[in-house]
């Protein structure tokens, strides 16, 4: 057995209180063999491994951020604690539209501006002062609450488009999408400059289309109009003098160039012919008395102004009205009446192109007074073919 060879025998524990175990750590622990050389142990993953944060956690950590209200200062900006805090918002109530403009809010802005021009086209007089003061006032109240909401939307959507990007940044896209925008206002101001006018002129159409037809019917009308004076003015020398009597005119028929509703309790007279109108109502009952029309063509006359003021002068001395001149249907009619112990007489003079037309109404004075109404019935029922 050698000598120098060193046998190690285990000590023996005096008693199990003594036992220390020596705290466990992830550094490497130096190990003493029994030769007394020192041996490093080294782990083999000893590299610190990076630690990577998700989408979700991201965007889940910014999210806070709402709550704490930091990121909805940035996006509103300008009087942040009068939005958050007031019921009321002055300056949705003075300046209406504008304000959403100022607030980066151009939709709500241009649907204000349409309803006060819907106000203003189907309201008249006070009434549109005060629609437009109480709608201006439920803005005034509705304003910060809608606001705020639509910032919470705007901030939501950022959050999401920006999950991985620092705080410093989402905060600053807040400053860009909110806050407030003089520049808006100017070029809202202009757009609506520039769009008012066709505008207003297509819903004027849209809205009354029987506007269209009546400007283009008056159009069409007021084109011979305009050129009759012309025509009329060196014939004026050749109309006859009226002598109590009225020639018809053979070459035109009166419902040719007029539509005439004539009420159902009258009949044609006996002498009624193609050229003329002339009808007669004969109540069964003496009391209600008898009352006629006639429409007919003039012969010798070119201007029914003329033609008028000769049956007023012949008839003078029944001490007649006025002349007077009206529109009806757009037919421009000279008119004047008398009356006798007998009857009340009306008569009406127009022109169609180069013929002058006369309508007569006679009735008693003994009629009663559906008779009587019969005349404005008649005559406002005429209109040209």
């Amino acid at each position: 057995m050698d000598n120098n060879q060193n046998t190690s025998v285990p000590t023996p524990l005096s008693s199990p209180q003594q036992v220390e175990i020596p705290p466990q750590s992830s550094a490497p622990q130096p190990v003493v063999s029994n030769n007394n050389v020192v041996i490093e142990q080294k782990n083999i993953n000893s590299t610190p491994q990076k630690q990577t944060i998700s989408y979700e956690e991201q965007y889940y950590n910014n999210k806070q951020l709402v709550n704490s209200d930091e990121l909805i200062k940035a996006f509103i900006g300008p009087n942040y604690d009068k939005i958050m805090k007031r019921i009321f918002n002055f300056g949705a109530f003075f300046f209406g539209a504008f304000y959403y403009f100022y607030r980066k809010m151009p939709l709500f802005g241009f649907i204000i501006v349409i309803i006060n021009c819907l106000i203003c086209y189907f309201l008249s007089g006070y009434t549109i002062l005060y629609v437009l003061g109480g709608f201006n006032l439920l803005l005034g109240f509705i304003t910060n609450k809608l606001y705020v909401r639509r910032s919470l939307k705007k901030i939501s959507k950022l959050l999401i488009n920006y999950a991985n990007y620092p705080v410093i940044e989402v905060r600053g896209m807040c400053r860009i999408y909110g806050g407030v925008s003089t520049l808006k206002v100017i070029n809202a101001t202009l757009l609506l400059i520039l769009l008012a006018f066709p505008t207003v002129i297509i819903l004027y159409f849209i809205l009354t289309p029987d506007k269209l037809s009546e400007y283009l019917n008056d159009l069409n009308i007021s084109i011979p109009e305009v050129k009759v004076p012309e025509i009329k003015v060196p014939e004026i020398s050749l109309d006859n003098k009226f002598e109590g009597y009225i020639v018809v005119e053979k070459s035109v028929k009166v419902l040719d160039y007029f539509a005439v509703q004539t009420p159902s309790v009258f009949t044609p007279t006996s002498n009624d012919d193609e050229y003329q109108a002339e009808y007669t109502f004969k109540s069964n009952k003496k009391k209600l008395g008898n009352c006629t029309y006639s429409f007919k063509g003039v012969s010798g006359f070119t201007n029914p102004k003329s033609l008028i003021n000769g049956m007023h002068e012949y008839f003078i001395d029944k001490n007649p009205s006025d002349v007077r001149e009206t529109y009806i249907n757009k037919i421009n009619w000279y008119t004047f009446n008398y009356s006798t112990d007998e009857a009340n007489i009306y008569y009406y003079a127009c022109t169609r192109g180069k013929y002058v037309f006369l309508y007569t109404y006679i009735d008693e004075k003994e009629s009663s007074n559906v008779c009587h109404s019969y005349n404005s019935e008649i005559i406002n029922s005429i209109v040209f073919k």
